[in-house]
This record gives C-alpha cells, structure tokens and sequence, in this order.
C-alpha cells in the first residue's frame, strides 16, 4: 500500500514540473524572429559608444559683425576611441545658423557610424540679418558618444550696416531766422558704414535741411567700415515753429542710410509753461490761480509788453504783470470765489504790437464749479 501511494505522488509531481517549463523554441521560426528583434533594439546605432565626440572649438566668438552679411561657421572634432560614434542630431537654438556634418573631408549623413579615430567639423553658416547688438547661439549633438550629448556656442555683436553719432540731426533753443545771428545752423554726424560707401540719392530728405557729404572718409577706429562726416544745414529762412523727419539716403553698397533731424526754431517770445494749465474741477469758493510766463527767447533781446484780452463766461479774472518792462511779464488766470456751479469756458489772447513780428496767440480755458463737500 505505501508504495503505491509513493508512485503516485512521484508521478503527480513529475506532471507540476512538466508543465512549469517553458516550451522549447526549437523548429518555431516566430520565436527566432522574436529574439533577433529583441536585439535589433539595442543595435549599434543606439547603444552607448565607448568612444568619445571631442571638439576641437567648443564656443565660437564672431566679434563685431554688420547686419545682412553672412559669416561660415566650423567646428572641427575628433572621434578618440576605437568604436564608432553615431551622432543622431545637430539642432541650433535659431534660425541663424544652418549646421551640417563632414567626416575625413566629405559630406556625412546624421545616423550614420563615424569610425574610431576620423576627424571630421561641424559647419553651418550664420546670417546676421535679423538680429542687433549681442546675438548667443548653441547647437546641441545628440548622438551615442559616451560624452554626448553637448552644446557648442556662437556668439557675435550685430551692428547695423550705417550707424550714426549722434544718431539724430537736432536743432533745439534756434532762432527764427529774422533775429538770427549764426545765418546758417548747421549739424556733423559721424556715419559709419560696413564698407567703402558714396551717397548715391536721397529718396527722402525734409526740403527745410540740406545734407553735404564732407569727403572726409577715413577708416573706422576699429578698423572695420568707413566713417563719412556729413553736414547738415537748416534753411536760413525757416520760420519758427517745430519741424521732424526722416532721411533716407541710396549708397553704393545697396544698403539705404536713414537718421531722423528735428528743429526747433524760437520766436522773439518764449512761454512758460507754453499752454495755460487747465483748472479741471473745483469747488465753490475757492480760487485757484494759474500762471504763465512770458520772456524774450534770448537775453539781449527785448519784447514790448503784451495786450491781454479775455471772451466769455464771468467767472475768470485776467491780468498781466510786468516784473522787468522788455524782460519779464506774468499773466495770471484765477477763479472768482463767486462763480457758479457748472462747467464754464472762456478764451484768453494774448496779443502784440503792429511791427513787433510775434505772432499773437489764444489760450481756451475751461473749468467744472461743483458744491463743497
């Protein structure tokens, strides 16, 4: 009886281990198929390289550069090791620099293996056109080297094509022509262009300045581009007033040259402030004032004394004060503290004598009367 039980339990046992095994992959040609997958995966194009991808220039500086040129870039690199290198990505941080791979000389595609001891560069081309003052790029490598992956930089300070000093042609605190002693005013700028240039035409130019290129063409300090004086006039007969504008100059190296002028030209009389200051909202019973100036432009010159008129409602009180008689006058505006609740307007003129060559001017005045709080 024991032995049967013992032959019974050796046979159970026997059948938990048969069916604990995995089926032999022997004759099944799907299986075969399934392992060399498998291997495929961690192929020689994705594993790690012992080898390392070392650069011979890791950051690149341009220096000074000029917008709209372009500038070959080259990275050269060696392959230290025995086993090749695959590198699977050169990506710039940008759009200025296209990037390509060479390897011993001649063009090499990216997932392609790089053998053990080549020398190769990385090269590309930057183009300055869309950028100003500092410009920093990168370009990151990917790929299987066991330093990978990396950054090399770029970096390169833009200039425009034409640069200016000063960068405006400005006129300001000039007298109107008629009681001008210097007859002609007149500006220097310093304009520097990328390279040899001349002054082809001018396709806009305001018709109260005339721009004289001086012929003193020297070398810029650094010794990159040519600096040109050019000289600019205002009209003498200019009356006063404000003026501005733009100034686009053709050159011979097919970039246009533009800077702004400004003129400011003086009367006999200045203003200060140069408009009555508005009174806004106020509240009945108070009486605040405002005031304004009224001096020669220059200090040897000397104005008759105004003629000050006010037209409209009665609330305003208008008066003049003659500080110093040709120097110095002050008009004053108040609110009289009787003025009604409303919103009230008025006109005030100041006016000059027949000869005296000062235009008059009117100043409107307004103001809001509401109860006390």
């Amino acid at each position: 009886m024991n032995k049967v039980l013992l032959k019974s339990l050796l046979a159970f046992l026997a059948s938990i281990s048969l069916q604990s095994c995995p089926p032999s992959s022997e004759g099944d040609p799907s299986a075969s198929s399934s392992r060399s997958q498998d291997v495929a995966v961690i192929g020689v194009d994705n594993s790690r390289s012992l080898s390392r991808f070392q650069p011979g220039i890791k950051n690149l500086e341009l220096g000074k550069v000029f917008q709209f040129q372009t500038f070959p870039l080259r990275f050269p690199f060696k392959v230290e090791g025995n086993e090749p290198v695959v590198l699977t990505e050169l990506r710039p941080s940008c759009g200025c620099t296209e990037v390509a791979l060479e390897v011993n000389g001649e063009p090499w595609d990216l997932d392609t293996p790089i053998p053990g001891g080549s020398e190769g560069a990385i090269t590309g081309i930057f183009d300055s056109k869309n950028y100003t003052n500092r410009k920093d790029s990168s370009i990151t490598i990917q790929g299987n080297a066991t330093n990978l992956p990396m950054k090399l930089g770029l970096a390169a300070f833009v200039t425009p094509v034409f640069s200016s000093t000063p960068h405006q042609a400005r006129f300001v605190d000039i007298l109107a022509g008629s009681i001008r002693r210097n007859p002609t005013p007149t500006r220097k700028l310093k304009v520097t262009g990328a390279e040899p240039w001349e002054i082809v035409s001018f396709r806009n130019k305001p018709e109260w300045i005339t721009i004289t290129d001086m012929k003193e063409n020297i070398p810029a300090p650094d010794g990159i581009g040519e600096v040109h004086t050019l000289l600019v006039e205002l009209d003498p007969q200019l009356a006063e007033g404000r003026y501005s504008g733009n100034v686009l100059i053709e050159t011979s190296i097919g970039h246009d040259l533009s800077f702004s002028a400004y003129a400011e030209l003086l009367g006999k009389v200045r203003y200060f402030p140069d408009r009555l200051v508005g009174f806004n909202l106020v509240e009945k019973g108070q009486e605040p004032i405002r005031k304004m100036k009224i001096r020669p432009s220059i200090d040897w010159l000397e104005i008759p004394e105004p003629n000050i008129t006010y037209a409209g409602d009665d609330v305003f009180e208008v008066f003049l004060d003659t500080v110093v008689e040709g120097k110095d006058y002050v008009l004053t505006v108040s609110i009289k503290s009787n003025a009604e609740i409303g919103r009230h307007a008025g006109k005030v003129s100041v006016t000059w004598p027949a000869g005296s060559d000062i235009p008059n001017r009117e100043y409107p005045i307004t103001v809001l009367v509401r109860e006390p709080r």
